[in-house]
């Protein structure tokens, strides 16, 4: 019996603290930034309505509307003991139009800028996603200088790493870019894949070039 008592104020306080933390402490609203465009549109200025075209050697065209999908805005993030590691993110998306080249072809193409602001952190790690036939290039850790390397996931299931060659005073189709990267696959693979394999982007310009397969056809940005 005396063992008994002893138990009841464990089991109190056992709900107490339960309570505690599910009402108070261990529950809260989190504010989360929008969309910080810094260093992202540096790199990538894109805009809505905005339009590219790309052509090939035999001068085909490629034309790019581009479409503002979604833009984060400032929110609240509720963080306890049930989501400890919940984080902070917020992006710019763009899609394009779906349209033909004049060569009767499909390049679709998709851009994601993100911001990512891990908990406890006040620097928000960025990073860009873009698609472009139907192949998904993901570039992590986009500082000043350029992206520090790609995962890459192509359409029949293959993925790999690509680290960039960073590229100074590149000139391209009459115009020179100060500060560009380029990303490709290995020689050896490039036979049996179709779809975009290489991309070259410069800071200020977004992408300026892709190859594509197959046929080995180079577009290149007016």
């Amino acid at each position: 019996m005396r063992n008994f008592f002893a138990f009841i104020p464990l089991v109190c306080l056992s709900v107490i603290l339960l309570h505690s933390c599910d009402s108070q402490s261990c529950s809260k609203k989190i504010p989360c930034p929008g969309y910080d465009g810094a260093v992202l549109d540096d790199w990538f200025p894109y805009h809505d309505g905005q339009k590219i075209t790309f052509k090939d050697s035999l001068n085909n065209a490629y034309l790019i509307s581009f479409i503002l999908a979604d833009s984060t805005v400032p929110y609240d993030i509720t963080n306890g003991f049930d989501r400890p590691n919940q984080n902070c993110s917020s992006r710019k998306l763009f899609t394009s139009v779906a349209q033909k080249d004049s060569a009767g072809n499909y390049i679709n193409f998709s851009i994601s800028l993100n911001n990512s602001l891990a908990q406890y952190t006040n620097t928000a790690v960025k990073s860009v996603v873009f698609n472009l036939g139907n192949n998904n290039f993901y570039g992590n850790n986009l500082t000043a200088s350029g992206i520090q390397y790609f995962n890459v996931s192509y359409s029949n299931g293959y993925t790999n790493n690509i680290y960039p060659r960073t590229l100074t005073d590149y000139s391209l189709n009459g115009t020179n870019y100060s500060l560009a990267q380029s990303i490709t696959n290995d020689s050896a693979f490039l036979n049996n894949l179709d779809g975009v394999y290489e991309v070259t982007y410069a800071k200020g310009d977004g992408i300026i070039e892709f190859k594509s397969n197959p046929g080995n056809i180079t577009w290149i940005k007016q």
